[in-house]
This record gives structure tokens, C-alpha cells and sequence, in this order.
């Protein structure tokens, strides 16, 4: 995955979602499939869609506590927080078109 995306901790995650307004993460593993995938698309939407907002992704497998806290059943997911809370969840690997109609009413910025 390439720059538009970057990789958080669980340490890093909280912080990464209360210092924006708008904060996009995708739950996801390196060891899956679907997620792999998935990356280029995400990295394809987050180039256009990063000036609205931050792009994170985190490992799961390596950070188990913030799959936990954020009842993460299904990867690839990917969850907008707004003001540190959740506005949108989309779950499963999508192509960059339709990920980027469904993230794009979430990131834009509020009136």
C-alpha cells in the first residue's frame, strides 16, 4: 500500500481519530486475501479523497484490541469517524468506484 494510506497501531489509532475532524480506517490484514486485494482500491480513493480527509489502515492480526473496540467481525472494514465517532461503516472489499460514492457523503466537510 502506498503514502495516501497510512498504517496505525493500536496505540496510534485513538489519536489518529480525535485529532481530525473526519478520519477514515479500514480494519484489515496483510495475511487476507480480500484484503489485499482491496488495498490498491482503497489507496485509489484515498488519493482522491485525502484532501477531505486521513486514510489510516491497521492490522487486526497485530492489533487485536482495536478490532475488539470497534466490533470489527468482517475484513477488509472501513469506518468514518467524524468528531471521533462512527458515521459510516462499509464492510467487505469493494471496487474503487463504489467505495468511493460511499465514503465520499461522509468526508465532505460540514457546513
Amino acid at each position: 500500500m502506498g503514502m495516501a494510506v497510512r498504517l496505525v497501531s493500536d496505540q496510534m489509532l485513538e489519536g489518529a481519530i480525535f485529532d481530525n475532524e473526519v478520519t477514515v480506517v479500514t480494519f484489515m490484514s496483510v495475511v487476507s486475501e480480500a484484503c489485499a486485494r482491496f488495498s490498491d482500491e482503497l489507496e485509489a480513493v484515498a488519493l482522491v479523497l485525502g484532501d477531505k480527509a486521513p486514510f489510516f489502515r491497521i492490522d487486526v492480526m497485530e492489533n487485536p484490541t482495536a478490532a475488539k473496540q470497534f466490533k470489527i467481525n468482517e475484513i477488509p472494514t472501513t469506518v468514518v469517524f467524524r468528531e471521533g465517532k462512527e458515521v459510516l461503516r462499509v464492510t467487505g472489499p469493494h471496487a474503487r468506484k463504489e467505495l468511493h460514492e460511499r465514503l465520499l457523503p461522509s468526508v465532505k466537510k460540514s457546513v
